[in-house]
């Protein structure tokens, strides 16, 4: 099966849901990276999704082979066209990958526009309009570990913000689908708040150790909290990773888009909702918990 060559520039986007990561999909389009066949209004790679996110593996979580699988499916169809990849599919397979998509709002005509994709060209020597392949997904942390085995090149950005603004949050479906692989029961008779933040240490925790164990220069652990409050600066040492240069329109472009009403919002849950145990786990991510 044809895949992603090793030199072809790579980068992933991930971390828990409602952490900021469209700002980054966004960025990494304007510099000419291609997204993927089939964006959500969110910016996330659909295919990933179908890929990935899918109905068995939640309810039982596959081996290493069926992921590698998955991965060498998914670069192939990123490279040389999703009628490429599928065609080493059963039909069956196919028509399963179809009935899980249309949980994902995508209907029978955008899935054939999907299959029908073109291939990618290789990426310019200059890097001019095609820099590479990348993919905004944010459930990619939880296959890290075996994406960073199939591709040593691979550069990925983890996107976190302050636990406690995300533990009152009522997105829970990273929790619900994958809370099991930390060892947290999302049905739980505890607060939600409680298992919320839960997940959101210890799925943080497990992408930062894989992070840890990349080259160097290829993990990126993305604050954005921070990049909310200082933009300009914050996203400088971003650039230098991407090796990309964002020009001041662009800058100024994204500085207006970035944002969230919700940061700070841990400040007005009442006394008690949050432990001092609670706060110093934030803490320890370099997040203001007071």
């Amino acid at each position: 099966m044809t895949s992603l060559q090793d030199s072809t520039p790579r980068i992933a986007v991930g971390g828990l849901d409602g952490s900021g990561t469209r700002v980054i999909a966004l960025i990494l389009q304007k510099k000419g990276f291609y997204l993927g066949p089939c964006l959500n209004p969110q910016m996330d790679c659909i295919l990933f999704t179908l890929l990935f996110k899918r109905r068995d593996w939640i309810a039982s979580f596959p081996d290493n082979a069926e992921i590698d699988r998955m991965i060498s499916i998914f670069s192939t169809a990123m490279q040389a066209g999703v009628s490429e990849a599928f065609g080493h599919l059963a039909e069956d397979e196919v028509e399963a990958l179809f009935e899980e998509s249309r949980k994902h709002g995508v209907t029978r005509p955008m899935f054939e526009e999907i299959l029908a994709s073109p291939a990618q060209p290789s990426p310019a020597p200059d890097h001019g309009a095609y820099s590479g392949v990348a993919w905004k997904e944010p459930n990619t942390h939880v296959f890290l570990s075996r994406l960073t085995a199939r591709f040593p090149n691979l550069k990925y950005v983890h996107v976190i913000r302050n636990g406690l603004d995300m533990a009152l949050s009522g997105n829970r479906q990273q929790l619900v689908n994958w809370g099991r692989l930390f060892g947290i029961d999302a049905k739980a008779d505890r607060p939600p708040v409680e298992t919320q933040l839960d997940y959101w240490l210890a799925a943080n925790r497990r992408a930062i150790e894989v992070g840890r164990e990349m080259p160097q220069g290829q993990f990126y652990l993305l604050n954005y909290d921070d990049l909310c409050a200082d933009f300009v600066n914050e996203i400088e040492p971003f650039q230098a990773f991407l090796d990309r240069r964002l020009t001041a329109d662009e800058i100024s472009q994204l500085n207006e888009l970035i944002g969230s009403d919700s940061i700070g919002r841990f400040r007005n849950a009442p006394p008690g909702t949050f432990s001092e145990a609670n706060r110093d786990a934030v803490r320890a991510f370099g997040f203001a918990v007071d």
